[in-house]
């Protein structure tokens, strides 16, 4: 269960509307039946990683952490409650501006060929989807984490795709930020992910001419 969750994070954590996936994450290390100072580390380092991540429900998922850090160790939970609110209140700034964002996006349009005349409605949507995508590249969490970037990036690209599939130019720019990631990576002689961004570079590009443009 531990991979299954840590796979599902790893797929979705970063989306605004993950806080179940997290939370369910939690209780779930709670409830085992293992050494308590693991499961102290183990739950520690979820909520944290939960606490730095923009989602609807984050103030929540602060407010439980704090309870859980005060139960395990009143004493040492004050301190360490104060080390980690800087984070969670850059985090709270950046889920207010995500979330402001995204209500005018319909994640649930139907993905369907473009047409010579376009409605008003499409328009909208390609141009909130254009305007979430770009304060993503703006890095609003102001964090040195190059590959936390590229992922926050990259699913929304991926999820503008969903809807907005038989649109070559948003794949065009997803295969090209891809491009632009491997070249950081291979700049700082990392090899492994120049490797990843690479693949997927060359992944979505498949992708796209399979799914959508093979007609």
């Amino acid at each position: 269960m531990i991979q299954a969750y840590d796979f599902a994070l790893e797929k979705i954590g970063l989306d605004i509307y993950s806080y179940t996936i997290w939370n369910d994450y939690v209780n779930f290390l709670r409830s085992l039946q293992i050494d308590e100072n693991q499961i102290i580390a183990a739950v520690r380092k979820i909520y944290h990683k939960g606490i730095a991540t923009p989602m609807i429900g984050v103030e929540i998922f602060w407010k439980d952490y704090c309870k859980y850090e005060m139960t395990v160790n009143p004493k040492a939970g004050k301190s360490i409650i104060e080390s980690r609110s800087r984070d969670f209140y850059n985090t709270k700034r950046v889920a207010k501006e995500l979330e402001t964002l995204t209500r005018s996006i319909d994640r649930n349009s139907l993905c369907i060929p473009p047409t010579s005349l376009q409605s008003t409605d499409v328009i909208k949507q390609i141009s909130a989807w254009r305007k979430l995508i770009a304060w993503e590249r703006s890095n609003p969490l102001k964090t040195e984490d190059t590959l936390l970037i590229i992922r926050r990036v990259i699913l929304t690209y991926e999820q503008c795709l969903l809807c907005f599939g038989y649109h070559t130019d948003i794949w065009y720019e997803a295969c090209a930020y891809l491009e632009k990631a491997s070249r950081i990576y291979s700049n700082r002689g990392d090899v492994n992910l120049t490797k990843r961004f690479r693949d997927e570079t060359s992944n979505l590009y498949q992708h796209a001419i399979q799914t959508y443009m093979s007609s």
